[in-house]
């Protein structure tokens, strides 16, 4: 396990690689909730993204936590690791975010569903759609919708 600082300059490379989160254990997910709390607005959103790679109850309490979180940004990262997931997590994730109020959350929830989706959360994207106000958004959900009716 890596000290908090060793966990936090690790994430502050400028352009993320595959080696960074490779460096990246389970071992250090308290240093990575902990980073979760800093108010550094492109920091956190790394944090999000490497807490993903681990599929452990620990690392999956911390992602549901962040599906409320008030910052814009984490909702954004959350939404697009959501395809990373395993299913049953990147669903519990989505039919949350879904129905965000933020556009951008929206976007990346829509376009991070699964191509195995289950029938509860294509319905519940069918009735996402019905509501939607933004045109953007309505084409990239009728897009994904499509995608499920003809496979």
């Amino acid at each position: 396990m890596k000290n908090y600082k060793e966990v936090k300059f690790i994430l502050s490379e400028i352009e993320p690689t595959v080696a960074m989160d490779e460096i990246l254990t389970e071992g250090d997910l308290p240093n990575l909730n902990q980073i979760l709390k800093e108010q550094e607005s492109w920091l956190a959103p790394r944090a999000v993204c490497a807490i993903s790679r681990f599929n452990t109850e620990h690392s999956k309490s911390i992602l549901y936590e962040l599906v409320n979180d008030p910052r814009m940004e984490i909702r954004v990262a959350l939404a697009a690791c959501a395809r990373t997931l395993p299913l049953d997590v990147s669903e519990k994730i989505i039919s949350k975010l879904i129905e965000d109020k933020e556009i951008g959350v929206r976007k990346f929830a829509f376009q991070s569903v699964l191509p195995n989706a289950s029938p509860e959360l294509i319905k519940q994207l069918k009735k996402v759609y019905n509501k939607e106000k933004e045109p953007f958004l309505k084409e990239v959900l009728s897009k994904k919708i499509a995608e499920f009716e003809m496979g």
